[in-house]
């Protein structure tokens, strides 16, 4: 099962993603609205719909960290070793 973390980052992606397509199919273009200035040095604009899929793509990073998936069982046997040449 996926971790909370993981489906809210799956919900932030899957809404971020619709934002944009339907600015893209509605106006044909997508609309950057918000702009920050900190003396005298600009960030890029962005709009909610990217701030939803960069918060979904550090979610889903941070979750790799913390929830790492298990690794496959091992299928030798007891006993067994790799490289063993003795026949």
């Amino acid at each position: 099962l996926a971790s909370t973390m993981s489906q809210v980052a799956g919900a932030l992606l899957i809404s971020g993603i619709l934002g944009n397509i339907t600015d893209r199919f509605t106006l044909g273009y997508v609309v950057d609205f918000l702009h920050f200035e900190v003396n005298g040095w600009a960030w890029p604009s962005f709009n909610v719909a990217d701030a939803c899929i960069t918060i979904a793509a550090g979610l889903l990073i941070l979750d790799s960290f913390l929830n790492p998936s298990p690794t496959a069982p091992s299928t030798s046997k007891e006993g067994d070793t790799v490289g063993n040449s003795d026949s």
